[in-house]
């Protein structure tokens, strides 16, 4: 089998692999959305969270819900430098059946980090394998030039 068909197979089904899983997380982060209730909370804490060379941070945050519990969650995404600082309010978005999933948010749009990530790799990945085609084109058209 020739080698351009081969990597093209690999590099394809990585694409499609790339875009399956962006899917699949846009999706999941869409019906959480959809299903979660908002209410506004307040950063009683910012957590310290060791990753790799240097720490991150993830608030701890306090609010109360539709029903009127009282409860508080750290978020289970960190970053650096911190997002939040305390005493900062935030958008809190919490599963009604689970109120401890939830998420603060600045911007609803930032839910979708992971997907964006999967859809860019999957486009970047895609230029690849057009750039490889057109020069294996060129190689068969113009033979002598290589």
């Amino acid at each position: 089998m020739d080698i351009i068909l081969q990597l093209s197979l690999v590099l394809g089904s990585i694409i499609i692999g790339f875009l399956l899983a962006a899917f699949i997380l846009w999706y999941r982060t869409r019906r959480f959305i959809d299903r979660a209730h908002k209410a506004t909370g307040v950063v009683i804490k910012v957590r310290k969270v060791p990753f790799e060379n240097r720490d991150t941070f993830s608030p701890v945050v306090r609010f109360t819900t539709s029903d009127g519990r009282a409860l508080s969650f750290t978020d289970p995404v960190s970053c650096y430098p911190s997002e939040f600082e305390v005493g900062e309010r935030a958008e809190v978005l919490y599963d009604p059946h689970n109120p401890h999933r939830a998420r603060a948010v600045k911007k609803v749009s930032d839910l979708f980090l992971e997907a964006r990530l999967f859809w860019v790799a999957s486009a970047a990945l895609l230029a690849v394998g057009f750039l490889i085609g057109a020069a294996y084109g060129l190689m068969n058209y113009f033979p002598e030039a290589f």
